[in-house]
């Protein structure tokens, strides 16, 4: 291996552990972060790619088991596909071999050859190890990178939320994927979606998700902490209708954890998540 490629490999495995989140102190309590407000809403904590320890690589199948025992209602995940059409949970459409460095694009190949690649120090998850890890500890699944599906791609996806239970499902979308949305209402009249945007608020956002509404499921507007402030937030409100609520990414700070929570129906996190205990 050239020298390059050892630096290489070095300075990912460090970048990634570092990157892992580690246990929070804790000290959130109820009554600090729901001080001076009398809303209740059903807040969903989403763990971002599952819970990354050391050793742990994101959107691995064990990364979900540490997201149950840390609290957290769901685990997000991303979406990929093999050569052979089985659905893997890898964040972009390849990864770095942890011993090459080499870029490892996941429909490439066959997941046999693909789980022998070096992901993160371990082999790739499937959709469905990481559905039975989940289901075994009681965890949801924000399924992000979801789409309209063909084929063998769409009767094996469906199937496995079959299993795993589609109320136990939402489905991430990248914001306009109309042909995709419309597909898993016809699976799931009840389904709940979000819409991932990563923009500032604009009033095309709320049309659309107006035209993707039901009177039976849930439309979360999945918005960006970085793009929009709570003020912001407060003020597109009332463009609301019932049934849709807004969602935000990625939060890792106490104090935005706390000047949310009384606006949102979902926070996705890299943190321990204390807001479990606001349903109990």
């Amino acid at each position: 291996m050239s020298t390059y490629r050892v630096f290489f490999v070095f300075i990912s495995l460090i970048i990634s552990l570092l990157s892992c989140s580690t246990t929070d102190d804790a000290t959130i309590k109820i009554r600090d972060l729901r001080e001076n407000s009398d809303f209740k809403p059903t807040i969903l904590s989403v763990a971002h790619r599952g819970y990354c320890q050391s050793g742990v690589p994101e959107n691995g199948a064990m990364a979900y088991h540490y997201a149950a025992r840390n609290g957290f209602q769901y685990g997000e995940t991303d979406i990929q596909w093999t050569k052979d059409d089985i659905p893997v949970c890898c964040h972009l459409q390849y990864f770095f071999d942890f011993r090459t460095g080499d870029s490892i694009f996941t429909e490439r190949y066959t997941l046999a050859r693909l789980k022998q690649f070096n992901y993160f120090g371990r082999s790739i998850s499937t959709l469905e190890e990481v559905m039975d890890t989940c289901k075994a500890n009681g965890l949801g699944l924000y399924l992000d990178r979801f789409d309209y599906f063909e084929g063998v791609r769409k009767e094996r996806i469906y199937n496995l939320i079959d299993r795993f239970g589609k109320e136990n499902v939402a489905y991430l979308f990248d914001t306009f994927n109309e042909k995709g949305i419309r597909q898993v209402l016809e699976y799931d009249p009840n389904a709940t979606i979000a819409l991932v945007y990563f923009s500032k608020l604009h009033p095309k956002l709320f049309n659309f998700a107006h035209s993707v509404s039901t009177n039976n499921n849930k439309i979360i507007l999945d918005i960006d902490i970085t793009q929009n402030p709570l003020d912001s937030v407060i003020h597109y409100m009332p463009q609301l209708k019932d049934n849709e609520k807004f969602g935000i990414f990625t939060v890792n700070s106490k104090n935005d954890f706390r000047n949310y929570m009384p606006y949102v129906e979902s926070i996705t996190s890299d943190k321990v998540s204390e807001i479990m205990l606001l349903t109990k």
